[in-house]
């Protein structure tokens, strides 16, 4: 029998999935489920397809470099496929060229990419009357280091993110980001930042997920 963490895990790893089946119109077979999402409400983009397929495709490349046999794995590709999507608007050049490559998104560009996020964030928290899905985008940055305006408005734009400045050096710095996760996955998962803080670090992009289905 598989685990609770790995049940959890792929249920995170399905959520793409479930919309390109329903793009592509495949009927499942065998017994029918209590309730069968049939259409979406709206029909994909070009670039919203290839998002997904590409969502896809990296989920199970993920998933397959991190499971080892006999050993319990929660891994969302989806929360790592939204962060990088976040950092995308911080990079340039040939770092940003490597990024969109190694997510799979071709020849999208930009916007292209940010657009179909923010879409699809809309339709992955609504699609389904049965199942609850929260969704939750954050960055957190120690006081003192510039970021880019841009930076921060395009990812509060395509991916509805809190963006927030820290003296990550305070005593309840890490508290105040572990209840923002505590929120949003209703207290599933108490924390995922440590106390002290590694005064290396300058930005915190988290991205927390909470599936009920």
């Amino acid at each position: 029998m598989a685990s609770p963490l790995r049940l959890r895990a792929a249920a995170l790893l399905a959520v793409f999935s479930s919309l390109q089946l329903v793009a592509c119109g495949d009927t499942p077979t065998g017994p029918d489920p209590v309730q069968r999402i049939t259409e979406l409400p709206r029909a994909l983009s070009a670039a919203e397809e290839e998002v997904i397929g590409a969502g896809n495709r990296f989920a199970f490349d993920l998933v397959g470099r991190v499971v080892r046999p006999d050993t319990n794995v929660f891994v969302s590709p989806l929360s790592a496929s939204m962060a990088l999507g976040m950092t995308m608007n911080g990079a340039e050049g040939e770092t940003w060229s490597q990024m969109r490559e190694t997510l799979g998104f071709g020849e999208l560009s930009e916007e292209e990419i940010d657009a179909s996020y923010r879409d699809l964030l809309e339709l992955l928290t609504g699609l389904d009357p049965s199942v609850e899905i929260a969704i939750g985008n954050s960055v957190w940055i120690t006081e003192g280091f510039p970021v880019l305006a841009s930076f921060q408005d395009a990812v509060r734009e395509f991916f509805d993110a809190r963006v927030e400045t820290l003296d990550f050096a305070a005593p309840d710095a890490a508290e105040t980001m572990n209840a923002w996760v505590r929120e949003v996955t209703r207290d599933l998962i108490d924390g995922i930042v440590q106390d002290p803080i590694d005064p290396d670090i300058v930005v915190f992009l988290i991205n927390a997920i909470y599936f009920k289905g």
